[in-house]
């Protein structure tokens, strides 16, 4: 009789630590959204020389292809745009409608994905470039 109650004690446990887990890591996903979250169908994650990830989602057709080729490529350049507050871990997205790619850019303009996040409030509504490559592209079949 007492093994029995073990046994059931121990199956009790396990199933409220697996239904305990799952409730914890939903819980968290509200609480600290993707890096790459996105609002449309065609999006492409971009990585920086530190390894951090963002979205992207350009408006521009030009921009788009240009992403694609990067990614194809697997060539690094400097993407970036005006940075603009976003529902993401990081807090800010470059602005849909003007992402560019550039070979160089102004040193003042230079940053990381990090850098971006943990000083948002001088980076909103400024110009900003992150060296990274494309990791990943994103779009409707």
């Amino acid at each position: 009789m007492e093994r029995r109650a073990i046994i059931i004690a121990i199956a009790v446990v396990a199933v409220l630590a697996i239904v305990f887990s799952a409730l914890f890591y939903w819980g968290l996903q509200s609480y600290f959204p993707s890096p790459v979250a996105h609002d449309t169908d065609r999006w492409a994650v971009i990585k920086d020389a530190n390894g951090d990830s963002l979205a992207v989602e350009p408006s521009s057709n030009a921009t788009w292809d240009q992403l694609v080729q990067l990614n194809q490529n697997s060539t690094t350049k400097w993407i970036g745009g005006t940075v603009e507050a976003y529902g993401n871990s990081w807090g800010f997205r470059f602005a849909p409608d003007n992402i560019t790619i550039a070979d160089f850019t102004a040193e003042g303009l230079q940053t990381t994905v990090k850098d971006l996040s943990n000083n948002l409030d001088y980076w909103l509504g400024k110009q900003a470039y992150v060296s990274a490559t494309v990791a990943e592209v994103h779009s409707p079949s």
